[in-house]
This record gives C-alpha cells, sequence and structure tokens, in this order.
C-alpha cells in the first residue's frame, strides 16, 4: 500500500469535506439553499479512503407535508384577510345599520306624539337620509373591497405563472444535465450547479405552495412534477401551465379563472381553456376568491334588509294621510334591476313583490332557454343551481302578453319583454342578481317631512243604530261598545281603499264601511253577530258574535273571496252590544292631527318583518336584529378563518421545524465538523510528511 496515495487521498478527502462544510456556513442564512453533506466510502486497497459523494440532505416527504402547510396556511391567510375590511365595517357603531335603524325609530316615535309638528318631522327626515347613505355607503364600500380582492387575486396569479415558468425552465435544465451524465461527479462544477438548480427549483415550488394547494411527484431523471391538488399538471421538464382570470359572463365583479397549458421554446399553444374553482386551486388564491364569496353574500343579505324595509315603510305610509291631506306615498325607492341575457332582444327586470318583502331571500336566478322549454333554476351563495319545479313558480302573463314568472316563496317576480314562447324561441340564458348592489341605489322619494303619512286613511264612529224612531231617523245605539281602528295596512284596487286621480284615499265599490250587530238570513241560514255592509247597505259577511268584536275583518266570514289582507284596514268593537247597534268607517278626511298611522309605522321597530335567510328558515325577525345577524354571520366567517389560520400555521411551523432539522443548516453543529475535518487534513498532511520523509531516507541510502 503506497503511503504517499494514502496521505494525498485522505488529504483530498479532507478538502471536500472542508469545502461542504464551509459552504453550509456560508449559506446559512441563504433562502431555499439546502444543507449538502459529503458522505466518504471505505477503500483498504491503494487509496486507503474510498470516493467522496456530496448530496442535498431532505426528506421529500416531509417537503411535500410543508408544501401542504403552506396552501392551508394562504389560504386562510388570504380567506380571512379578504373579509376584514368589510367586518370591520360591519361592526363599526358609527356605520352600523342597527345603530341608523335605531336612531330612525328613534325619532319616529318622537314625532308622532306630535303629528303637527314640522320640525319633528324634519327631524325623521334627517334621520332618515343617514340610514340611507349609510346603506348607499356600506354598498358601495363592500363592492369596492371584491374589486380590492381580485386585484390581489391577479397579482397572485401573476406570480404563480412567474413560478410555474420558472420551475419548468429549471427542470428542463436539471433534466439535461441529468441526461448527459454531466453530474456523474457532484463535487466537481457541474455537480455544484446542479445542486443549486435543485435548491432553486424547491424553492420556487415552495413559494407556489402559498399561492395554490400543490403536490409534487420525483421523476426518475430528477425533475420534478407539480400537480394542483385535482390532478391537474402545473409544470415540468416538458411544459407547464398558465392560469388566465376572466370576469364572469354574468356578474362582473367575480373573478374566474382559467388554466391553460403552454410549451416551452416558442412551440404551438394550446388554446384550450379549463375553468377551475377555488376548491381545485386552494391557496391564497383560492382564500381570496372564497373571500368575495362571502362579501357578495353580505351585499345581498343588506339588499335584502332594504327592500324589506323599504316595502314595509311604503306600504305603511301609503295606508295613511300626509300633513297636506293627501294619500302617503312611497317613502324609498331602489333602481329598477334588469337581468344579464345572452338573447339578443329578450330580457327581463326584476320586481320585488308588494307588501311580500318579508319573503324576498339572497337567492340569484338563472333561467335557461337553449333546450326548448322553460327551465327555472335558483342558485345560492355558492353558486350551486337548483331546478325549481312548477309548485316553486307561478308562469304568467302581463297586460302586454309578456312573460312573467312569479316566485311563490321569494316575493319577487320576473317580467320579460317577450311572451312565453317568444322567450323559448331566443334559447338563451337570463341571469339575475338584483340585491347584489340594491343598497347602493336605495333613496328617497319623499322630499319633505308634510309626506310623512302619520294619520290614517280611514277613521271610525259608533252610532247611530240601525233603529228608527217614530219619525223615521236613526237613534243611537242601545249598547255601550264603541268601535276603534286597530290598524291600517293596505291600500289599492284590491282592498277597500286606493287613491284617486288627485292623490286622496276613497273607498272602493263594495268596501265594508258598516257593522251592525245582529242577525243576518240568507234564505236558508240565519247568522248571528257582528254583521258586516258596504255603502250600498249589501250584505258582506259577518263575524261570529264569539269573537266579542275583536279584529272583525280578520275574523270575518265573507259572502265573496278577497285578496289576503282585505279590505286593508282592521277594526274592533268593545263593550256591551245590543242587536242594531251600528258602528261606521270612513274616509279620515281633514284628520291630519291623527296619529294612528304614524304608531303603526314607528311599531315597525319591534315588528319581524324580515323573513329568515333562506326559504326553510320561518321565524322572522326584526329589522335591527336583522342586521344584528348579519354582522355575526360574517363575523363569524373571519372568526372561523382565524381560529382556522392559527392551526394550520401552528402545523405548518412543526412541519418546518422537521425540516429544517434535516435540511437547515446548524452552525454549532457546522463548526464542530469544520474543526473535526481540520483536524483530519492535518492528520492526512503528516501522512504524506511521514511519505516523503521515507522517500527521502531511501533516497539518501543509495
Amino acid at each position: 500500500m503506497n503511503t504517499l496515495l494514502i496521505g494525498k487521498a485522505g488529504v483530498r478527502n479532507a478538502q471536500t469535506l472542508i469545502n461542504t462544510t464551509s459552504k453550509n456556513i456560508n449559506n446559512v442564512n441563504t433562502e431555499g439553499y439546502v444543507r449538502k453533506e459529503t458522505l466518504t466510502y471505505t477503500s483498504t486497497i491503494d487509496w486507503g479512503v474510498g470516493d467522496t459523494v456530496t448530496r442535498r440532505v431532505y426528506n421529500q416527504y416531509v417537503q411535500r407535508e410543508l408544501f401542504t402547510d403552506n396552501g392551508r396556511v394562504g389560504y386562510y391567510n388570504a380567506y380571512k384577510t379578504g373579509m376584514e375590511t368589510v367586518d370591520k365595517m360591519l361592526s363599526d357603531d358609527s356605520m352600523s345599520m342597527a345603530t341608523s335603524l335605531n336612531s330612525f325609530f328613534d325619532s319616529l316615535a318622537d314625532s308622532v306624539q306630535n303629528p303637527t309638528d314640522i320640525s319633528g318631522r324634519e327631524e325623521v327626515m334627517a334621520e332618515l337620509s343617514i340610514m340611507i347613505q349609510r346603506y348607499n355607503f356600506l354598498n358601495e364600500s363592500m363592492y369596492n373591497d371584491i374589486n380590492d380582492v381580485n386585484a390581489m387575486i391577479a397579482d397572485d396569479i401573476s406570480d404563480f405563472n412567474n413560478y410555474a415558468r420558472a420551475i419548468h425552465e429549471v427542470n428542463a435544465q436539471i433534466k439535461a444535465m441529468y441526461n448527459e451524465s454531466q453530474v456523474s461527479d457532484y463535487n466537481t462544477n457541474d455537480g455544484e450547479i446542479y445542486m443549486e438548480l435543485l435548491d432553486k427549483r424547491d424553492l420556487l415550488i415552495e413559494k407556489m405552495s402559498s399561492l395554490a394547494n400543490i403536490t409534487t411527484v420525483q421523476e426518475s431523471d430528477t425533475s420534478v412534477s407539480v400537480y394542483l391538488s385535482a390532478g391537474q399538471l402545473v409544470a415540468n421538464a416538458e411544459s407547464y401551465i398558465v392560469l388566465n382570470t376572466q370576469s364572469n359572463k354574468f356578474d362582473t365583479s367575480m373573478t374566474d379563472v382559467y388554466l391553460q397549458y403552454e410549451n416551452y421554446a416558442g412551440s404551438e399553444k394550446d388554446q384550450h381553456y379549463t375553468k377551475i374553482g377555488s376548491d381545485i386551486i386552494g391557496g391564497s388564491i383560492g382564500g381570496y376568491m372564497d373571500s368575495t364569496v362571502e362579501i357578495r353574500e353580505a351585499m345581498r343579505q343588506l339588499g335584502r334588509l332594504a327592500v324589506a324595509f323599504a316595502d314595509s315603510m311604503n306600504v305603511q305610509n301609503e295606508a295613511g294621510f300626509t300633513l297636506n291631506n293627501v294619500a302617503g306615498s312611497e317613502i324609498l325607492g331602489y333602481d329598477e334591476y334588469t337581468g344579464i341575457s345572452t338573447a339578443s332582444g329578450v330580457n327581463a327586470t326584476v320586481t320585488f313583490n308588494r307588501n311580500e318583502g318579508e319573503e324576498v331571500q339572497s337567492t340569484r336566478f338563472y333561467v335557461n332557454t337553449k333546450g326548448g322549454s322553460l327551465d327555472v333554476y335558483t342558485i345560492d351563495k355558492s353558486g350551486t343551481k337548483t331546478k325549481l319545479t312548477d309548485t316553486d313558480y307561478t308562469v304568467a302573463a302581463d297586460n302586454s302578453g309578456y312573460l312573467v314568472i312569479d316566485f311563490t316563496n321569494y316575493g319577487t317576480s320576473l317580467n320579460f319583454n317577450k311572451a312565453k314562447s317568444d322567450v323559448i324561441d331566443a334559447a338563451g340564458e337570463f341571469y339575475f342578481d338584483p340585491l347584489l348592489r340594491l343598497s347602493e341605489t336605495l333613496e328617497n322619494k319623499i322630499t319633505k317631512g308634510e309626506d310623512l303619512a302619520y294619520a290614517s286613511a280611514v277613521r271610525c264612529n259608533t252610532g247611530p243604530s240601525n233603529r228608527l224612531d217614530d219619525d223615521g231617523n236613526a237613534i243611537s245605539n242601545m249598547g255601550d261598545a264603541v268601535i276603534s281602528l286597530a290598524g291600517m295596512s293596505l291600500t289599492g284596487d284590491d282592498m277597500g281603499v286606493s287613491v284617486d286621480n288627485d292623490g286622496y284615499p276613497q273607498f272602493n265599490p263594495g268596501a265594508p264601511v258598516k257593522i251592525v250587530y245582529g242577525t243576518y238570513n240568507d234564505g236558508t241560514t240565519s247568522y248571528t253577530g257582528y254583521l258586516i255592509y258596504d255603502s250600498s247597505d249589501n250584505y258582506l259577511g259577518y263575524s261570529p258574535s264569539s269573537t266579542n268584536g275583536l279584529n272583525i275583518f280578520e275574523n270575518a266570514v265573507w259572502v265573496n273571496t278577497y285578496s289576503d289582507g282585505y279590505p286593508g284596514y282592521e277594526v274592533s268593537v268593545t263593550g256591551n252590544v245590543s242587536e242594531n247597534d251600528a258602528f261606521y268607517i270612513e274616509i279620515n278626511t281633514d284628520g291630519v292631527a291623527d296619529n294612528s298611522n304614524g304608531i303603526t309605522m314607528a311599531a315597525k321597530r319591534t315588528e319581524k318583518e324580515v323573513g329568515g335567510s333562506s326559504t326553510s328558515e320561518t321565524s322572522n325577525t326584526t329589522f335591527v336584529n336583522a342586521f344584528a345577524d348579519l354582522t355575526s354571520q360574517f363575523g363569524s366567517s373571519v372568526l372561523s378563518a382565524s381560529t382556522s389560520l392559527e392551526a394550520a400555521t401552528s402545523k405548518q411551523a412543526q412541519t418546518q421545524a422537521l425540516y429544517d432539522s434535516e435540511s437547515g443548516v446548524n452552525l454549532d453543529e457546522e463548526a464542530a465538523n469544520l474543526l473535526m475535518y481540520q483536524q483530519t487534513y492535518q492528520a492526512c498532511a503528516k501522512i504524506l510528511q511521514a511519505a516523503q520523509t521515507v522517500f527521502d531516507s531511501l533516497i539518501a541510502a543509495f
């Protein structure tokens, strides 16, 4: 065995070990650097020490788990970040609709105590304006936040595309070097370059893993194929994908993400686009996408509250007299919504049915006539379509013969500009999201406090009775019972009271205006109770004596069939009644000092006139509580995201620590290794020195 060769091999081996350790120390702060380790193999023939191989120290399984954890953290962080601004707005008292609603009802309750006082009415108008501005501001701000989040999505997708291309390019270099056997010796310059490329590629994949949920597969040529969680290839040595964003064809505030494969080196591109959802892409891109889903739903819920409030206040104001002694009009309005249509010349507007505000839901509607039939769907907040059956809606024609679709449980109608047959022949798609930006268009439709209709449209009088004295004159009631107005809620052509062309309330023909306690016989049956008559003394029905005069019209057995809520006003008779005692209802002309309708309006604060958040949820709630529910539900989503983010971050930290325990550089360990390798180098140098001494001695012997 040659001592000189042994010493030489030992020095070279020690030098390699020192170089590897030195590079580890120098790169302790280098992003993406993976610790290198030089392994030495034993050789007892000639060299005394075998080959050395330098390798990257990492656990690919832990690395894959780290990529997965990065995706989870990226998702929940983006999901939370996307919603935080809206959450702060909704929960801020200075911007809260609940605060504004309470202030409005407080001023209304004070004002109706003195219905002729102009200053009190103007205070109500001021609070109403503040409320409208708050609706407008919240909706507009949430829409702007969606645009901001969409910009974040675009930024992340740009980064994703850059990483995908870079991963592909580095993979191609790695594969080429491997196939050309340029890395047979990792201790050469080529070997160093090769390992640097591996580090660079893994760093790119790690950065991408925060943007999307990805998995990796190690190929036999040492390149890595990267896939989305659903299996779509992201990048390998041959190709990579490009993500593109487009505004949704029905909702321009919604960003749709498409993937397209690109071939490297300028070859022909595949122009086929595939749409992918947030569940497939995941990561921060998916988190931002899902946060906009929550914001849009909050906007629709806010619009739903605006519709319910406007409908309730409008209907009630129309049931009264203003300070100018005319019928009340609508207080609040909003822009008419026109759906999105793919059929040229065919479209529809959305109407929220009068007095059905509490039925309105945050649902979207979709009509498809491409198959030669009228297919109607609802769309929930996540975008899932549910086909409706014939019992869920009615199909009718308006006075022009145009198609009207009335949704039974949603308080909503679609009014097309063509007949049903024409709509079907158009073979189009029709999309309706009327609540998304409705609150932004909410406006005041009355200009002054005098337009608030505090006085009811009708009033009641007790007596004279249905009995006559000897001179043929009606005499007073014998009993002490009195009639009172229990409430006025509806007007219209199908109700007891409507408004004439001059803006004054009037009784419709056949409206109930007289109640007589007694017995009516229709020729076959006798009815005893509170008999109901119109102005021509035509018998309309009766309320049985067992009702004790309470809510006479609600408890009436009518001769004819009327619309729900008929006649739109309610009366009660209290006290002792005698046969033929009569009670009357009349138009409340010059009753401007009356505040009964105003009291009913103020009582809307505690009335549960906002329906459940879905057709299956039947419990109603008040306007104030409905906004509190909206704030709570949105806040719960943010809290859930925060909790999930904490858990995901903790898991990521554990995986990162496990990965770093193998792949990270430990300075204490490297310093100890460096000292050991220096001593090895010095010892091997002594071997060379000893070999030289022996050699010199041999030469001297001759």
